[in-house]
C-alpha cells in the first residue's frame, strides 16, 4: 500500500510486460500473464469482461517465507531478468543473488522451518530454526530501507537484507535457531518521525507552562 512504486519491481513489471526495463516508471500497464508473476506471490488475477469481473487463478506462487539453498550469483540486471524468465528456472528451489551471501548456504537442500510470527505495516517478525546455513527468501519487495533486527535468543547477532531475484528480499541464515524483526525505515521517515515527536513534547510542555502560569495569576479560579 505503498504511494510510491519502487524501481526494482517496477523494472521487473516492466520487462515481464515484453518492455525494456530502462522504459520502467510508477505507471504500469499489465496485458499479458507470465511466469514471472509467480515471484510475487499472485493468486487471482480479476480481469473487466463486458459488464461483469473475470477471476482467475494463478497457480504456482510462491509462499511469504521460503528456505532455499541453491543460489546463483549475477550482477547483471539484464542477466538477471533474463535469468529468471528462463524455462528452466526454479523458483522454488533457486535463487539469484548479487552478491555472495554471509553465511554461504550448505551444499544440501534446505530443511527447517520458518514463521511469520507477526507484522504489520512496517514491519515483520520471523522466527526460523535450520540444521545447517540457508537463505531465507521473503518475497516482499527488497528496499534499501530494509534492516533486521535480532531479537532475545537468536543465535545470529547480525542479520543481512540483500535484494534476491532481483526485486524481493533474502537473509543468509546460519545453523541455529532465528528470532528477528525486519523493519523498513526509510532515513526520511526516521528524522521526520524525531522532528514530529520533539516537537509535539515542545507542544505539550508549552501547554504545561500556560496552564501553570495562567493559574498563578488566578484566571484559572475565578478571580478578578
Amino acid at each position: 500500500f505503498d504511494p510510491m512504486v519502487l524501481r526494482r519491481y517496477s523494472e521487473l513489471m516492466t520487462f515481464s510486460q515484453h518492455q525494456h526495463p530502462d522504459e520502467a516508471s510508477m505507471y504500469m500497464f499489465f496485458g499479458n500473464r507470465t511466469p514471472l508473476w509467480r515471484l510475487l506471490r499472485l493468486r487471482y488475477i480479476f480481469r473487466p469482461h463486458d459488464e461483469s469481473t473475470d477471476t482467475i487463478e494463478f497457480s504456482g506462487g510462491l509462499p511469504h517465507l521460503l528456505l532455499i539453498s541453491d543460489w546463483k550469483r549475477l550482477g547483471n540486471r539484464d542477466e538477471i531478468l533474463n535469468a529468471l524468465r528462463s524455462p528452466s528456472f526454479d523458483p522454488l528451489s533457486r535463487v539469484i543473488l548479487e552478491a555472495d551471501p554471509n553465511p554461504v548456504p550448505a551444499s544440501v537442500p534446505a530443511s527447517g522451518t520458518v514463521e511469520l510470527v507477526g507484522s504489520d505495516t512496517d514491519s515483520l517478525t520471523i522466527s526460523a530454526s535450520v540444521s545447517t546455513p540457508t537463505l531465507l527468501l521473503i518475497t516482499d519487495g527488497y528496499s534499501e530501507y530494509w534492516r533486521a533486527v535480532p531479537m532475545p535468543g537468536s543465535s545470529q547477532h547480525h542479520y543481512d537484507v540483500m535484494p534476491a531475484d532481483y526485486t524481493l528480499m533474502g537473509v543468509p541464515l546460519s545453523a541455529g535457531k532465528h528470532l528477528f524483526r525486519l523493519e523498513y525505515a526509510p532515513s526520511g521517515y526516521v528524522i521526520g518521525r524525531w522532528i514530529s515527536l520533539v516537537a509535539l513534547a515542545s507542544y505539550l510542555l508549552a501547554i504545561g507552562w500556560c496552564q501553570r502560569r495562567y493559574r498563578s495569576i488566578g484566571l484559572f479560579s475565578g478571580s478578578e
